[in-house]
Parts: C-alpha cells; structure tokens; sequence
C-alpha cells in the first residue's frame, strides 16, 4: 500500500502510518487477499475489473463492500500501480439477499401446491408454470414457456377459456367453472380463477391463473338446489 485517503483510515480502523508499505494480507489476513488477488491481477494485466466481498476486520459492524480496481499506467504505458474505489453496498446486498430468499421461498410454494398455476402475457404466452400444471397436460415446463396458452392446450380448450383471459386483461377478475371429463379420477367440477397482473403504472401486462377442485362443494350445492 502506497497511498489511502482520509476515509480509508477511517474505514481501515488504523491511522495512515500503520497501513502505508504493508500489504493486504499483512493488514487483513490471507482470506482477504486472497478474495481481492484476481481483481488485483487483473488490472495488472490493464482490465479495469470490480469484486464484491464482505469485510470482517471491523468486527460486528462487517459490511459488504464493492471494490473498483484498475490500473495506473505511465507516460510510456506501462502499468506501475493500481487504483482501488471502495463502495459500501451492505444495505443492497442484504435487501437483494432476503429478495432472492423471499423468491426462493415463493417458488417452493407455488411449485407444490397441488393445483395447476400459471402466468400468462398480454400475448398469451406461458411465461410460469408450476409442478401440478405440468402434469395436468403431461409436457415439462422446459416444453411449455414460451408456448401461446392456446396451442398447449388445444383450439376447443382455448376457445372456452380466452374470453376469460381477455376479460382478465381487461383488468376484470374472472372465474370460470367447469365439469371436467378426462380425468384419472374420472369427471371434476374444477374452477379456473384469472386474476389480472397490475403494472406500476396501472396497465395489465399479465394474468395469473389458479384451478382448483371444486366437485364436492359443486356437488353440495346442486343437491341443495334440487331439493328446494
């Protein structure tokens, strides 16, 4: 180290004259030399190059940092130096970390419910399909994102389901439910739910879809209509 700022004293927790002629694995420890080594080699080699790494030489307040390095070159062009900028990231990290757990945790969710979920475009095509959806129509999700909702599940299914969708893209909440013939457990009431999916600006760019079981309940309520 030849050179560090004010900040980097404070940062560092040690005045200038006990950090200037050391190296960085002399003042933090080999495992933070060695997370830092390939960005340092790199700008030696002329990349300008960044690296994200928790710093631990503060103790309990440890924050994740984001360090610009790149290299300083001499009139003849030669690479004698390099520069590092330290950014504190800690607040993004920990905000993208419990983002990517929450989403961890939603997908686990949705993938095993036991009724078939989807989201479709304002193009109609599947851009999510959960577990009981790829067994329904019996293709793996690889097969089926991407697909126009129609051509996955036939012309004469689609033709009784899209004005559901399009009134969903309207922005108007449907359901639609259904005796359903061609099942293992032989013929189902099932309720389809097209949920529209909100942008920030107010503009549907998307419908959600749940099914479920409904036979019992359908059932129930027939026997009751008959007998009054």
């Amino acid at each position: 180290l030849l050179f560090c700022n004010a900040p980097y004293t404070t940062w560092a927790g040690r005045p200038a004259d006990e950090l200037i002629g050391r190296t960085l694995a002399e003042l933090y420890g080999q495992a933070a030399w060695d997370a830092a080594s390939g960005a340092f080699a790199a700008a030696f080699a002329g990349r300008t190059v960044s690296y994200e790494r928790r710093l631990t030489h503060q103790g309990a307040s440890a924050r994740w940092t984001r360090a610009m390095v790149f290299p300083d070159r001499n009139a003849q062009g030669e690479i004698e130096a390099i520069y590092t900028i330290a950014f504190d990231i800690h607040d993004d990290v920990v905000e993208r970390e419990a983002l990517h757990d929450a989403r961890r945790r939603l997908d686990r969710f949705t993938e095993h419910i036991p009724y078939p979920l989807t989201y479709v475009d304002r193009d109609f095509r599947l851009r999510f399909v959960n577990r009981a959806y790829t067994q329904a129509v019996g293709r793996p999700a690889a097969e089926l994102l991407g697909q126009h909702i129609g051509e996955v599940r036939g012309a004469a299914r689609w033709a009784l389901h899209r004005p559901y969708f399009e009134h969903a893209l309207a922005g108007e909440p449907m359901q639609y439910t259904r005796l359903v013939e061609n099942l293992p457990q032989g013929p189902r009431w099932l309720r389809t739910s097209y949920v529209p999916d909100f942008a920030d600006d107010g503009q549907v760019q998307g419908v959600y879809t749940a099914t479920i079981d409904v036979h019992d309940l359908t059932e129930a309520q027939r026997r009751l209509q008959r007998s009054v």
